[in-house]
This record gives structure tokens, sequence and C-alpha cells, in this order.
């Protein structure tokens, strides 16, 4: 009888996901966004090549060189993925009380990926 009542307790009364959960979610998704928007900086920082409709550059001369300012906005924003998804490894690993708890593989895939654009921005340029 006793041992009846301890289970009839011990049913989840979790109706879904907690703030916690959301919140890391969306910094998940706020920081994926973050990366593509990195990529996009990058593509538009890149030397221009001629095209083969203006080899000799009479229309359109081409740049040569790399735009610093696209790259500055790509390490400002590569430091804001760092801080979100550190920020989002705290609070998973913080909440993990339970054992269904876990550390999102993708916060750990964007801390790696926003080093490694840092490191290359920083010691590139």
């Amino acid at each position: 009888m006793i041992i009846d009542r301890k289970s009839e307790r011990r049913t989840d009364r979790r109706k879904g996901p907690d703030a916690v959960k959301k919140a890391i979610t969306w910094i998940i998704g706020i920081g994926w966004l973050l990366l593509f928007q990195i990529w996009v900086y990058m593509y538009f920082a890149m030397p221009e090549q001629p095209s083969i409709f203006d080899p000799q550059g009479e229309f359109h001369t081409p740049r040569y060189s790399w735009d610093i300012t696209m790259v500055k906005k790509a390490f400002i924003a590569a430091t804001i993925v760092l801080s979100l998804s550190a920020i989002g490894l705290i609070i998973s690993g913080l909440r993990s009380r339970r054992k269904t708890d876990h550390v999102s593989p993708l916060l750990i895939l964007m801390v790696v990926l926003s080093f490694i654009g840092i490191f290359i921005i920083y010691f590139k340029f």
C-alpha cells in the first residue's frame, strides 16, 4: 500500500519544456542565424575576381583586397555567438539535475565554430 502511494506521487507532472529549455532552444536558433550571418559577411568581404564578361575591368573594377569593415562585423558576430553559446552551456550545465538532462551538442559545435572563426579572423587580419 505505501509503495503504491509513492509511485502515484512520482508521476511526471511536466506539461512540456520549461523556460530554461525554451531559452536554450532560442539561444541555439539565434546562434545559428548569427553563424550564417558570419558566412555572409565573409563572402562579401572576400576579394572580387574579374568577370568573364569584363576581363579587362572596363566597366567594373574588381576589388583585390579584403573588405576590413565586413571582416570586423564578422568578428563581432563570432564573439556574440561565442558568448551566447557559452551562456547556453553554463545554463544547461547548471540545470542538469535529472538523468534525462544533457548538454546540447549544437551548443558545443557553436563554441567550436566560433572559436575557429575568431582565431582565423584574428591571425589572418
